[in-house]
C-alpha cells in the first residue's frame, strides 16, 4: 500500500514548468478548435468535418497524455451512419470517442452558452436540444436521422429518467 501511495504522491508534485506547460498545450489546443469552430468548420465538407474533429480529438488526448487503445476497427469508417451510445463519465470521453470517430455529438442546448466550448460545439455542428421539451425530441430525432442517412457518425450520451419518471 506504501508504495502505490509514494507512487500517487510523485503524480501530484508535477513541477510547476511541467504544469504551465501543460495548461498552455490545452489552451492552445481549445484555441485551435475555436478557431476551426468559427472559421474551417463551416467551409468544408461533411468527410472533410469529420477528419477534422478527429485530428483536433487525437491532437487533445496526445496533449493530455491520454493512451487510447482501440480493438478492432471503428464502427464509423465507411460510409454508413452509425449512432454509438455510451456512458459519458467525463469530457475525456469526448475527446477519445472523437479522436477515433470523427463523430458529431448529441449536447443539451445550455452547451451552446458555454463559453469557448459552446463556440466548438456548435461550430462543429452538435445536435442540440432541449431537455424536457418533447415537440424539441422530434425535431432533433430528424435531425440526427438525417446526419445518419448521409453517412455521418453520431454520438449520444443517454441519461437515466429522474426517479418516478416511466421510461
Amino acid at each position: 500500500m506504501a508504495a502505490v501511495a509514494s507512487k500517487f504522491d510523485r503524480m501530484l508534485k508535477t513541477p510547476p514548468w511541467t504544469r504551465a506547460r501543460r495548461i498552455a498545450a490545452i489552451g492552445t489546443s481549445l484555441g485551435a478548435a475555436w478557431l476551426g469552430a468559427l472559421f474551417i468548420a463551416r467551409n468544408v465538407e461533411r468527410k472533410q468535418g469529420h477528419r477534422v474533429i478527429r485530428a483536433w480529438a487525437a491532437s487533445m488526448t496526445r496533449t493530455l497524455s491520454v493512451q487510447v487503445t482501440l480493438i478492432g476497427s471503428p464502427a464509423s469508417r465507411g460510409d454508413r451512419g452509425v449512432l454509438l451510445t455510451a456512458n459519458h463519465v467525463s469530457w475525456m470521453d469526448i475527446c477519445v470517442i472523437a479522436s477515433i470517430t470523427g463523430a458529431t455529438f448529441v449536447a443539451k442546448s445550455e452547451v451552446a452558452r458555454w463559453p469557448v466550448i459552446g463556440r466548438i460545439a456548435t461550430g462543429f455542428g452538435a445536435f442540440l436540444h432541449e431537455r424536457g421539451n418533447l415537440m424539441d425530441v422530434w425535431r432533433a430525432k430528424n435531425t440526427i436521422a438525417a446526419a445518419l442517412r448521409r453517412g455521418s457518425p453520431v454520438v449520444v450520451f443517454p441519461e437515466e429518467p429522474p426517479d418516478g419518471a416511466r421510461t
